[in-house]
């Protein structure tokens, strides 16, 4: 069974005639019969000898976690847990990390509702958005 009947769908939305004749419930059943599945390309970026994928739009984390990789990769911050582990490594990691959330909240959403931007994983792009970052100064 698929919608309002299957399993999931029982779980987000149990039936109730009291509460769905009042308006009580912001999702009707008929919503979860109509939703439609849609499968998205993963969004994907090297960092060092890695390969980084995550979900793209409308989910907000794959495309933040690509800009943080990308932007750390033009910088130096170690190779691994034990020379990483360092207030100027931190410091760099914490700034990426800003940018990316920066435009997480400018830039994203749902694009099946609202145009999101080309190019928010291109690497010249985050180079231009790594040069931001004053390892010097917070």
């Amino acid at each position: 069974m698929a919608g309002a009947q299957g399993i999931t769908g029982m779980k987000i939305w149990p039936f109730d005639p009291y509460a769905e004749a009042s308006g009580g419930h912001d999702i009707s059943a008929a919503d979860l019969e109509a939703y439609k599945i849609k499968e998205r390309a993963p969004l994907c970026v090297p960092y060092r000898s890695y390969k980084i994928c995550g979900m793209g739009p409308p989910s907000s984390g794959g495309v933040a976690i690509a800009q943080i990789f990308t932007i750390l990769d033009g910088l130096s911050i170690g190779s691994g847990p034990p020379s990483s582990f360092n207030t100027g490594a931190l410091h760099a990691i914490s700034e990426a990390e800003k940018l990316a959330y920066a435009d997480r909240d400018l830039y994203l959403a749902d694009p099946d509702f609202v145009p999101v931007p080309a190019g928010l994983t291109d690497t010249a792009y985050l180079a231009a958005r790594r040069a931001l970052i004053s390892l010097d100064t917070a």
